[in-house]
Protein backbone atom coordinates (compact mmCIF):
# COMPACT_ATOMS: atom_id res chain seq x y z
CA UNK A 1 0.00 0.00 0.00
CA UNK A 2 1.34 3.40 -0.30
CA UNK A 3 1.46 6.32 2.50
CA UNK A 4 -0.04 9.08 1.93
CA UNK A 5 2.15 11.86 1.82
CA UNK A 6 0.17 13.78 4.36
CA UNK A 7 0.21 10.18 6.70
CA UNK A 8 3.98 9.92 6.38
CA UNK A 9 4.89 13.54 7.38
CA UNK A 10 2.63 13.44 10.09
CA UNK A 11 4.79 10.30 10.78
CA UNK A 12 7.83 11.74 10.49
CA UNK A 13 6.94 14.64 12.97
CA UNK A 14 5.99 11.97 15.85
CA UNK A 15 9.44 9.59 14.97
CA UNK A 16 12.07 9.44 17.33
CA UNK A 17 15.06 7.03 17.30
CA UNK A 18 14.21 3.66 18.04
CA UNK A 19 10.92 3.48 17.29
CA UNK A 20 11.06 0.93 14.28
CA UNK A 21 12.29 -1.37 16.98
CA UNK A 22 9.69 -0.87 18.97
CA UNK A 23 6.74 -1.16 16.73
CA UNK A 24 8.52 -4.35 16.06
CA UNK A 25 8.85 -5.97 19.60
CA UNK A 26 5.03 -5.60 19.53
CA UNK A 27 4.74 -6.68 16.00
CA UNK A 28 5.94 -10.66 15.58
CA UNK A 29 5.68 -10.64 12.05
CA UNK A 30 7.35 -6.94 11.42
CA UNK A 31 10.92 -5.77 12.05
CA UNK A 32 12.50 -3.27 12.06
CA UNK A 33 13.98 -2.54 8.65
CA UNK A 34 10.11 -2.98 7.54
CA UNK A 35 9.51 0.37 9.15
CA UNK A 36 12.13 1.79 7.95
CA UNK A 37 11.59 0.57 4.59
CA UNK A 38 7.94 2.37 4.85
CA UNK A 39 9.50 5.69 5.69
CA UNK A 40 12.25 5.72 3.03
CA UNK A 41 9.69 4.14 0.48
CA UNK A 42 6.51 5.63 1.08
CA UNK A 43 4.96 1.96 0.80
CA UNK A 44 4.80 -0.96 2.50
CA UNK A 45 2.50 -3.77 3.54
CA UNK A 46 -1.04 -3.07 5.53
CA UNK A 47 0.06 -5.15 8.18
CA UNK A 48 3.14 -2.99 8.31
CA UNK A 49 0.85 0.26 7.73
CA UNK A 50 -1.69 -1.01 10.99
CA UNK A 51 1.47 -1.30 13.47
CA UNK A 52 2.89 1.86 12.82
CA UNK A 53 -0.30 3.64 12.56
CA UNK A 54 -1.29 2.26 15.94
CA UNK A 55 1.98 3.34 17.21
CA UNK A 56 2.10 7.16 16.02
CA UNK A 57 -1.58 7.63 16.90
CA UNK A 58 -1.11 6.05 20.81
CA UNK A 59 2.37 8.21 20.72
CA UNK A 60 0.33 11.51 19.56
CA UNK A 61 -2.56 10.81 22.12
CA UNK A 62 0.45 10.40 24.85
CA UNK A 63 2.14 13.77 23.32
CA UNK A 64 -1.27 15.70 23.33
CA UNK A 65 -1.79 14.47 26.88
CA UNK A 66 1.03 16.21 28.49
CA UNK A 67 0.87 19.18 26.58
CA UNK A 68 -2.04 20.01 28.28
Amino acid sequence: MVISKKILAEWKKLRSHGDGKRIAEKNPNINDMDVSRAFKLGRCSDEVFTAIAKYYNTKASKMAGVLK
